[in-house]
């Protein structure tokens, strides 16, 4: 076990801004490839790797597709990928039943998805709900990311049946869960996990988006257990990657004073959206050894969070259990894509 707890604070920011990871040079040949949050940042920027890379089809979830089709000329424009081999699908990540429909729109429409990388994210200055009812943190960093996750699931495997070459589910998550104290988290057992931090009065803008990505990790670390009742041995490859800090526009809902100073610091201590997706792209090229483990900078990350053990072993089995109790709400039978 490693004793390196946390991210490293400021300096480990600054010092990874002046240590970009290294170009992926894996091959993509032949693959389809699914990219959401594609329309800008470090998706667009990964979407033009995974086509650089060869990838034969790249499909982009996008929530507007009139910015999707300038994201689209984007990666035709710097790569020689065919703009028919780019394909855009909406896909509004504040709507259950809207990645519901999209995952069976790109399930049927495609023989085979090898790459999934879940890049949908935002950071919200403050407290607002879906039209589903849940706080957008919540809803877009963990649930519908874990709803789509699910939702691949039987592609993917069809997929990894058909080529002998395991897919894989890249979910972009960050190492700010790295930093998540136990005082963060005072769930008491008269309330979920979701719904403590689905209220307003839990709202905290400078940790709702450290604990999102924390809520993620623990479903990881519940997919990837389920996974290991599985006798099949097509499963798709989970993995976690964060792209470090960058500069993107994440923080596009802040006021334009707080986005100001941010970009301000950023060009110290952030990577440029290009740099981040180096890390996104490269993870998605690993094998059967990256299934539950989470990838940093140029490989696997040994950093211990600052959660005790009990209190991480704890609010995963909750976590876990409650995120297949909502989902199940808009889609009955989604735990039955985690059998083989």
């Amino acid at each position: 076990m490693s004793n390196k707890r946390g991210r490293g604070g400021v300096l480990a920011n600054f010092r990874d801004a002046r240590n970009p990871p290294r170009e992926p040079t894996a091959s993509f040949t032949g693959k389809t490839v699914l990219v959401t949050g594609a329309n800008t940042g470090l998706g667009l920027e990964a979407a033009v790797k995974f086509a650089s890379l060869g990838a034969e089809n790249l499909i982009l979830g996008v929530r507007n597709l009139t910015k999707g089709e300038m994201a689209k000329t984007i990666i035709t424009s710097r790569t020689s990928i065919p703009s028919d081999a780019v394909l855009l699908r909406e896909l509004d990540c504040n709507s259950f039943s809207s990645v519901a429909a999209f995952a069976r729109n790109i399930s049927g429409s495609f023989s085979r998805i090898d790459v999934a990388l879940l890049n949908a994210g935002i950071a919200a200055p403050s407290y607002s709900r879906s039209a589903d009812g849940w706080e957008s943190t919540i809803q877009v960093n963990l649930l519908v990311t874990a709803q789509l996750a699910l939702d691949l699931l039987p592609k993917m495997r069809d997929t990894a049946r058909t080529t002998g070459i395991p897919s894989i589910i890249n979910i972009v998550g960050s190492e700010a869960f790295l930093d998540v104290r136990d005082d963060w988290i005072k769930v008491g057992l008269e309330e979920t996990v979701l719904e403590h931090f689905n209220k307003q009065e839990n709202f905290d803008m400078q940790h709702q988006y450290h604990i999102s990505k924390t809520l993620l990790m623990f479903f990881q670390e519940g997919i990837v257990r389920e996974m290991e009742k599985s006798k099949d041995g097509n499963d798709p490859v989970i993995v976690v990657s964060t792209p470090g800090m960058c500069r993107t526009d994440i923080g596009r809902e802040f006021g334009f004073g707080i986005r100001a100073v941010f970009a301000g610091v950023q060009m110290f201590i952030a990577r440029s959206s290009e740099q981040g997706s180096r890390t996104l792209v490269t993870s998605a090229a690993q094998g059967r050894e990256a299934h539950g483990r989470f990838w940093m900078n140029d490989g696997y990350s040994n950093r211990e969070p600052y959660l005790t053990k009990a209190k991480w072993d704890e609010l995963q089995s909750r976590t876990w259990a409650e995120v297949l109790q909502v989902l199940e709400k808009h889609q009955p039978d989604i735990a039955e894509n985690l059998k083989d």
